[in-house]
């Protein structure tokens, strides 16, 4: 069994290295595509969305502008805020795993 990523020259490798085993994709490549498909199902969706929202009486709805069209998600701010907010995490959560651990130094 090969766990793999879902590009097509991970399986073109799985398939020529081990032509016998079954491949599957992995746990967090299958909730990261989960969450992507469902950011653009409610982006598409977006205005059907605000329909639902109740207005409160008296206020004037003011319309935000649409955003431009971009040739590929990698050049919005939105996803470039994501990789910002993740690569934080990430060291953030090395910095305390790193705290936790003793270090061989410290230990003669």
């Amino acid at each position: 069994m090969v766990c793999r990523d879902r590009a097509p020259f991970f399986a073109e490798g799985a398939t020529a290295g081990a032509p016998q085993a079954t491949q599957v994709a992995d746990r967090w490549h299958l909730w990261n595509n989960v969450g992507q498909a469902a950011d653009r199902a409610v982006a598409r969706h977006r205005q059907c969305l605000r329909v639902l929202i109740l207005e409160p009486a008296g206020e004037q709805r003011v319309e935000p502008t649409p955003p431009e069209k971009l040739a590929s998600s990698w050049q919005s701010d939105r996803f470039a805020n994501c990789i910002r907010a993740r690569h934080a995490t990430v060291h953030v959560l090395l910095e305390a795993d790193t705290a936790a651990v003793p270090s061989a130094a410290s230990s003669t």
